[in-house]
């Protein structure tokens, strides 16, 4: 019984993890758009404080930016990091099997994130994909498992790949309007993923009742 209520809190503060996610991650795009169309009716400090990594590279191949605003360290950065790093053991453990690889896989994608914040702390720019290569993995591992359907693993993978891809390889090598619209296309669809996994996880509590 001890077992079940710990592990119901557990699911019940993941799916709050994904609604903070959800609110932060729209909010940046929110702000996104007001910087575009120029209504300048917040400070320039809240727009700073909410533009994570991927929304800078999105202002870089689109012309509204400039890279030397990526080495700047962002606290936003740090916290989506945590954020999805305790996310990211809820899968874990939801998703755990005694296969020794599929173990393997799972913890690299498990630590990933907070690998991620001592590089990012280290190296001012690395280490913010640690997000993104974990949510790949688990995305993957959930295809395979099938605990968390089909939909969301296919959803996870495609805009995990989609922002890898756009930010870590074709960004570092051109800049481009095109991937720009790359890049807005998996962050909305990363939202999405996002959204899904919230409503996965209330199912699963409902279950567990």
């Amino acid at each position: 019984m001890l077992g079940h209520n710990i592990q119901y809190t557990y699911y019940k503060f993941s799916r709050g993890i994904t609604i903070i996610l959800f609110s932060l991650l729209s909010l940046a795009f929110i702000y996104t758009l007001l910087y575009i169309f120029n209504f300048h009716i917040l400070s320039k400090f809240i727009y700073d404080l909410n533009d994570n990594w991927i929304i800078l590279f999105f202002k870089l191949n689109a012309g509204l930016s400039k890279r030397a605003s990526l080495q700047t360290l962002h606290i936003i950065d740090f916290v989506l990091l945590a954020l999805f790093g305790l996310l990211y053991f809820a899968f874990f453990f939801i998703l755990k099997r005694k296969n020794i690889v599929y173990f393997c896989f799972s913890v690299f994608a498990l630590i990933s994130p907070f690998l991620g914040i001592f590089l990012l702390a280290i190296t001012h720019s690395g280490g913010r994909t640690g997000i993104l290569t974990g949510g790949l993995i688990f995305s993957i591992l959930m295809l395979i498992n099938n605990k968390f359907g089909k939909l969301i693993a296919i959803i996870g993978i495609l805009a995990n790949s989609i922002l890898l891809i756009s930010c870590d390889i074709l960004s570092l090598n051109h800049i481009s309007r095109i991937t720009s619209i790359f890049i807005l296309s998996g962050y909305l669809i990363w939202i999405f993923w996002l959204v899904l996994l919230s409503n996965r996880f209330s199912r699963i509590l409902g279950t567990n009742k």
